[in-house]
């Protein structure tokens, strides 16, 4: 990521350490680096298989998750959905996680 970020400060170093973590369960991986236009456009048509960031899982699900709209007639095109991920059971089960603020309900 050539774009800085205050909380990451490093993004070289960040996949570097990520790299060497899933190197140590057998996971090889690969690191690339696209200028922040040419990543974006990538991501956008579905190069990029996985990524994000957020602290509360919702927001997680909600950014990588396909829209309430997800069905094979009308696949999902919505936030940061890149991967274009859509599988409907699953979201039968989260759409109700987020539509509450109640802990016990999200889990």
């Amino acid at each position: 990521m050539p774009v800085q970020r205050p909380y990451n400060p490093n993004a070289r170093r960040m996949a570097e350490m990520i790299q060497a973590d899933w190197a140590k369960i057998g996971v090889q991986a690969k690191i690339v680096t696209y200028e922040w236009g040419e990543y974006l456009k990538r991501a956008k048509d579905g190069e990029q298989p996985d990524g994000d960031d957020g602290l509360d899982p919702a927001i997680m699900a909600i950014r990588i998750t396909s829209s309430p709209r997800c069905s094979a007639a009308m696949p999902a095109q919505q936030g940061s959905n890149y991967s274009k991920w859509c599988y409907k059971p699953f979201e039968d089960l989260i759409q109700p996680a987020r539509a509450t603020d109640d802990h016990n309900k999200r889990n």
